[in-house]
Parts: structure tokens; sequence; C-alpha cells
């Protein structure tokens, strides 16, 4: 092969994405939902709703405004982890 001479081997197509079969696909799409939901459906640990409203608290300040506590109390009602 010369230099500069693309490979005409369609087999080995980098760009073209790997098959699964439809009963894989569709297994492995249960499982993944599943553990999303679990995930999604955990409560936000305490440090990082702290970290969130110090954020918040920041952003205010930069901003001028100084009522940035109202969405902070929804996730105070979290358990920490």
């Amino acid at each position: 092969m010369k230099h500069g001479e693309a490979m005409a081997d369609s087999d080995n197509d980098p760009l073209e994405a790997p098959k699964l079969e439809p009963a894989a696909q569709t297994v492995l799409g249960r499982e993944l939902r599943h553990m999303y939901h679990q995930i999604v459906s955990e409560p936000v640990p305490d440090r990082f709703v702290h970290l969130l409203d110090q954020l918040e608290q920041a952003e205010g300040r930069r901003s001028g405004d100084t009522d940035s506590g109202s969405s902070s109390q929804a996730r105070n009602t979290k358990t920490d982890r």
C-alpha cells in the first residue's frame, strides 16, 4: 500500500457502530432504565445540598439577588447518604 491510500476493506470501518441483536438490546435497555430509575430516586446527599446552597448564595451576591433560599429549602428535606 502506498502512502496516503485508503484501505478498501469495509469490515474495518471505524465509523460503523457495532451491532447488537434485538434481544440483547431489549435486555440491556431494560436494565439501564432500572438502574437509572434507582439512581434518580436517591436523595441528594446533605454535603451536596450545602455546596449547592453556597453556590446559589455566591451567584446571588454576584447578580445582586438576596433571595436565593427559596429553591434550597426544598433540597434541605433530603437525607444524607
